[in-house]
């Protein structure tokens, strides 16, 4: 069963909030200078709304929910507190460099097959994955994500 689900997990490179943790990471440990700041405190506004808020709301679990917004908070708050400490960075280019980020994401799932709609309001909440304990369910994540030829 485990190798059936597995077989079956959407895709994690359709979903922008893994590029806005990567960035994350990236940029807390300086290696890239331009802030997700933006993007992550969009993605966590769009987390509240598409899990608690939305039609399609009910067709997430609660602990995935609670798990995802936490999550995306903390990834947003470590941005907001690095920015702020930053006195180089250039407010309007940071804003442009966001937006831009999110158009080549669009692009790049437009590549896939895929559009933001369709990842967002059709794959993500019928995932069969949701059955899972979270634990479990982060754990298929990460494995797909590292073996995504599999």
């Amino acid at each position: 069963m485990f190798k059936y689900i597995y077989s079956i997990m959407l895709s994690i490179y359709n979903i922008y909030c893994i590029y806005l943790w990567i960035w994350t990471f990236l940029y807390i440990f300086d290696y890239i200078k331009t802030s997700p700041f933006f993007a992550t405190s969009f993605a966590v506004l769009f987390s509240i709304w598409s899990t608690v808020l939305s039609p399609i709301s009910h067709k997430f679990p609660v602990e995935y929910k609670k798990g995802l917004i936490l999550f995306e908070f903390f990834i947003a708050f470590i941005n907001y507190k690095k920015f702020r400490r930053d006195n180089r960075i250039d407010f309007m280019s940071t804003f442009y460099t966001n937006i831009l980020s999110f158009l080549i994401y669009g692009y790049f799932i437009g590549m896939r097959g895929k559009n933001f709609g369709e990842v967002y309001f059709v794959d993500i909440p019928n995932q069969k994955e949701f059955k899972l304990p979270l634990y479990k369910y982060v754990k298929l994540k990460i494995l797909r994500f590292f073996n995504y030829s599999l």
